[in-house]
């Protein structure tokens, strides 16, 4: 556990900002210990099982080689957004084991993680991921992005109570796929769950 600032950078700027205009910052600055990097699901998993984790690779790699550390942040919901395409795996969005994979939200979509097809497929993900990485001295953390769904309305088959359910179940899988790296929860609002359910 290495506690100390990091770097946010947000999922929108492109690969090339990042690099290498980013990690020189990050690497010339004394007080950060690292960057925390935003992935959308979909740029990780190009079709079912099928995993590319060169941006992760290459941005370990810059950042190791000048003593830095990466918290990667799988990003599963965009609250900007009118197309979820890219959020998600393309398959997620068509098969109809999954329920068209996403919901609305006021302002954009979420991954339906409340449904246990689509929350295995994310644990999926967390495994392959923690294969690669948990043994990586740099690798500081994964983070299972915010909780709050953005209002999610009726007709998605969402409830406080399996999402909670799904999470907890995510959180657990994170923490055995991952056994030398932090894992992180963002907990938010939580719609359909009482402050006392919650505690």
């Amino acid at each position: 556990w290495h506690p100390g600032h990091y770097m946010l950078v947000f999922r929108e700027e492109s690969h090339a900002t990042i690099f290498p205009k980013r990690i020189r910052e990050i690497c010339n600055e004394t007080a950060l210990q690292g960057l925390q990097f935003k992935m959308d699901w979909g740029a990780l998993e190009k079709d079912k099982g099928n995993y590319d984790f060169s941006r992760i690779d290459e941005t370990y790699a810059a950042l190791e080689s000048c003593g830095k550390r990466l918290v990667l942040q799988v990003q599963v919901a965009d609250f900007n957004s009118t197309d979820p395409t890219g959020l998600v795996p393309g398959y997620i969005l068509t098969d109809a084991e999954y329920n068209g994979g996403v919901a609305p939200t006021r302002s954009g979509f979420i991954a339906r993680l409340w449904d246990d097809p689509v929350m295995t497929r994310l644990i999926a993900l967390s495994k392959a991921l923690g294969a690669r990485y948990d043994d990586k001295p740099n690798f500081e953390g994964i983070v299972l992005a915010e909780t709050a769904t953005g209002q999610v309305p009726e007709g998605y088959g969402f409830t406080g109570t399996a999402y909670v359910a799904e999470l907890e179940r995510a959180i657990k899988s994170m923490a055995v796929a991952w056994p030398t790296t932090n894992v992180i929860a963002y907990n938010n609002y939580m719609q359909g769950i009482s402050d006392a359910q919650f505690i």
